[in-house]
């Protein structure tokens, strides 16, 4: 990632914390230039921007609903009794 020209869907970030996250973490552990807008990798700037995307929040609580998420979401609960499981979307940043 941190020699592409640009960070971008899906890989850019969803708010400019994240990409700020991911440009300190690119200066310590792969010991590059982090600057305001991007990682500076020999000479070769990987600009790092912010994206965000909007979901349809009525949309996505009626989903809910549907027989196929209920079947689905019965399926997991069940295959991961007793266990602490954390979902996230990788695209748009979900925490399920």
């Amino acid at each position: 990632m941190a020699s592409s020209d640009w960070l971008i869907f899906p890989c850019s970030f969803h708010t400019y914390d994240y990409a700020r996250h991911f440009v300190s973490a690119c200066t310590r552990i792969l010991g590059v230039e982090g600057t305001l807008e991007g990682v500076d990798n020999q000479g070769r700037l990987t600009r790092v921007a912010a994206f965000p995307v909007g979901i349809d929040s009525e949309r996505f609580t009626r989903a809910l609903e549907l027989q196929q998420v209920q079947d689905y979401m019965k399926d997991l609960r069940q295959r991961f009794a007793g266990r602490k499981v954390g979902a996230q979307d990788i695209y748009l940043g979900w925490n399920l």
